[in-house]
C-alpha cells in the first residue's frame, strides 16, 4: 500500500518474529516477554482522561541507543503541552514538552504509570501500576527555533492504521 502523505504512522506485525527469535535464543540470553497494548489502555476506553501538564514517558531507541545486553529501550520524561483531544494545527496529534533526540521517531508515548488515581473525587487504588497508551512520537515541532516540543500522533490513529492501512480518509480522523 502506498504511504499516506498526511500523517506519519506505520504499523508492523512483529509478534511472530519475536516468538521465533525467542525459540532459537541461546540458553544464556533472556528476552523480555513480548506484550502489546490492550484496548483498555487507550484513553477513550479508560476512566482517566489525560490533560495538559500530565506526565508522560517516551519509550524508544534514539540513535539506536538502548541496553544492548538486556535489550531494553531508553525511557525519557515529558509532559502533555497542548490541549488533549484537540487536533493541533488541524491534524490528529498533540505536543509533548521533552528533550528528545533524532531517532526517537516511532517511540511509544504513555502516561506515567500510577497505582493511585482520583476519579470523581474518590481515590482509586490498583495492586499494580497502570498506564494509558497516548500515541506515537513523530518529530520535533518545527518553529524556527528548538523549543523542545514534539509531535505525538494520537493512539486512536494508530488503531485506524492497524485496521485500515493507508486508506484512512483524513476527513474522518
Amino acid at each position: 500500500m502506498p504511504p499516506n502523505k498526511i500523517y506519519d504512522v506505520a504499523a508492523i506485525r512483529i509478534l511472530d518474529l519475536l516468538v521465533d527469535r525467542t525459540k532459537v535464543a541461546p540458553e544464556n540470553v533472556a528476552y523480555m516477554s513480548p506484550f502489546g497494548v490492550h484496548k483498555n489502555q487507550l484513553p477513550e476506553n479508560g476512566p482517566i482522561k489525560p490533560e495538559v501538564g500530565d506526565e508522560v514517558l517516551i519509550i524508544g531507541y534514539p540513535h539506536e541507543s538502548h541496553d544492548k545486553v538486556n535489550l531494553y529501550p531508553i525511557v525519557k520524561f515529558g509532559i502533555i503541552s497542548s490541549g488533549w483531544g484537540l487536533d493541533f494545527n488541524g491534524l490528529p496529534y498533540f505536543l509533548v514538552d521533552s528533550r528528545l533526540y533524532h531517532g526517537s521517531s516511532g517511540s511509544l508515548v504513555i502516561t506515567k504509570p500510577k497505582d493511585i488515581v482520583v476519579i470523581d473525587g474518590r481515590p482509586m487504588y490498583s495492586p499494580q501500576k497502570n498506564f494509558q497508551f497516548l500515541g506515537i512520537y513523530s518529530e520535533p515541532l518545527r518553529s524556527g527555533i528548538d523549543i523542545n516540543m514534539g509531535l505525538v500522533w494520537y493512539s486512536n490513529l494508530v488503531e485506524k492504521v492497524v485496521n485500515h492501512g493507508s486508506k484512512i480518509d483524513p476527513n474522518t480522523l
